[in-house]
Order: structure tokens, then sequence, then C-alpha cells
């Protein structure tokens, strides 16, 4: 046996390595995803550390709960389609909030708090 072909089951051996590497990252990735991911506000209030993403669009909401203040990991917000007339002051709390979808609803103000997420880069209101 040559050192050539040895060189090549090495190299071969090393792409499968890393080819499942990737592929048992990505999964993590997703399963992760998939935990941070809610359409629940009772299931999200469990456990609020692990909240990213929450989405209660279309959820028929009259008003949002103060705890929401609570949710300090949240990075998208989404309350399209409900019929809020108010946002708690709470919501300046969400420190890490860069998403928030307010279309469709009955709002007339914003919370002044609201100027305290700096890290907001979208906010939907019609």
């Amino acid at each position: 046996m040559n050192f050539q072909s040895i060189n090549i089951r090495l190299n071969k051996r090393l792409m499968i390595l890393l080819i499942l590497i990737c592929f048992s990252c990505k999964l993590q990735a997703q399963s992760n995803e998939a935990q941070t991911y809610y359409r629940n506000i009772t299931e999200v209030l469990k456990n609020p550390q692990n909240v990213r993403i929450l989405n209660l669009s279309g959820s028929k909401l009259t008003t949002l709960p103060g705890e929401i203040g609570k949710l300090q990991n949240l990075q998208l917000l989404n309350l399209d389609d409900n019929q809020l007339i108010a946002l708690p002051k709470e919501i300046g709390r969400l420190q890490k909030l860069e998403s928030l979808g307010l279309d469709h609803n009955q709002l007339n103000a914003l919370p002044k708090e609201i100027g305290k997420l700096q890290k907001l880069q979208t906010n939907l209101v019609t």
C-alpha cells in the first residue's frame, strides 16, 4: 500500500466525519429552534427564559398581560391580527426584541417604554 492511497482513504473518512458533524449540528439547531417558538401565552409563561419567538397572531387578544416583560430572551413578537387596544408598559423590558408585529389591531398609541427597545428593528403597525 502506498502513501497516496492511505491519504485518499483518510481524506474520505474525514469528509464523511465532517458531513456527519455538520448534519448533527443542523439537527441540534433545528431542535433548539423548535423549543424556542411558541404560539400560546400560557405555555410561554411556564418557562419564560427559553422563549425566543412568540407568535400570537390571530389569537383574538384584547389585552396583553404585563407578564410579557418576563420574556427576557424574546427576539420576535408577532401580535398581528388581534384586537389589542393598548400594550402594557412592561413591553419595555424586552431588551432583546428585534421584531414586533402589531398590524391590524385597535391601537391608538404605543407606550413610551417601547422607546427603550434598542434592538428593535421592525415595528409594523397599521
